[in-house]
């Protein structure tokens, strides 16, 4: 016959049972945010945003007057319905002049007059040649107000990014990693110019952490923000489906 104090015996022997095993759920970071993982990913945002966004529109390159009227002619098509014409280039551009349009969206408060001579342009200029100064003179009047949305999207992603790389390779690496990508000379100019380019990178960056993150961790919240981010990819220039 089993004494009285075997049930309590058999408790006791069941109770290493009930703690998470080492390598399994217990060593995982929790999936709210600590305080500290708040504030670095702030920091983030704001060492990758300021270079970006300072003395925007001081220098332009020969693509971003192109691509400002793509923007007005993609938003001139939208409005009415003209889906037809809505298609900007081959690359295809469409994530530019997305954001090109929350920037337009805002010019129109802020300059109504330089944006109603840039939307005449749009509608009048079959095409845009080195030669016609007074259309790149209204579109570049108009050019930074529709990059800075170009430009925040560029340090979200970069702060986004630092999240995904410290749960692959812990914070500290993943903070040398995040500040070389948003201080890098290279990436700095290309990520303040309304282009294609950059935003391809960008989102193919955030497609790959969060596909390794899913790998190593295995949530699914991270198979979205990959397919996602690699849409967004694609749909900036067509390179971008490389990443699938």
């Amino acid at each position: 016959m089993p004494t009285p104090d075997a049930p309590s015996t058999h408790a006791r022997g069941r109770e290493p049972t009930d703690r998470p095993a080492a390598g399994a759920a217990g060593d995982r970071p929790p999936r709210r945010l600590t305080p500290g993982m708040r504030l670095s990913t702030a920091v983030v945002f704001a060492v990758a945003l300021v270079p970006r966004l300072a003395h925007l529109g001081r220098f332009v390159t020969w693509d971003e007057p192109a691509w400002a009227l793509r923007t007005l002619r993609f938003w001139q098509a939208m409005l009415d319905g003209r889906w037809a014409e809505t298609i900007p280039s081959a690359h295809p551009g469409v994530l530019t002049v997305w954001l090109g349009g929350l920037g337009l969206a805002v010019e129109r408060w802020r300059q109504p007059a330089a944006v109603a001579q840039a939307w005449q342009v749009a509608a009048d200029l079959p095409g845009l040649r080195d030669t016609d100064d007074a259309a790149l003179k209204a579109l570049g009047a108009i050019l930074p107000g529709l990059t800075w949305p170009v430009a925040v999207f560029h340090a979200a992603g970069i702060a986004l990014a630092y999240r995904l790389a410290a749960r692959l390779v812990g914070p500290g690496a993943a903070a040398v990693f995040a500040v070389l990508l948003a201080l890098d000379p290279f990436a700095v100019g290309l990520s303040r110019v309304l282009h294609v380019d950059a935003l391809q990178m960008t989102c193919g960056t955030v497609a790959a952490l969060a596909a390794g993150a899913f790998a190593r961790r295995g949530d699914r919240r991270h198979v979205l923000l990959a397919g996602c981010a690699t849409a967004l990819a694609a749909l900036a220039k067509l390179p971008g489906l490389a990443v699938a």
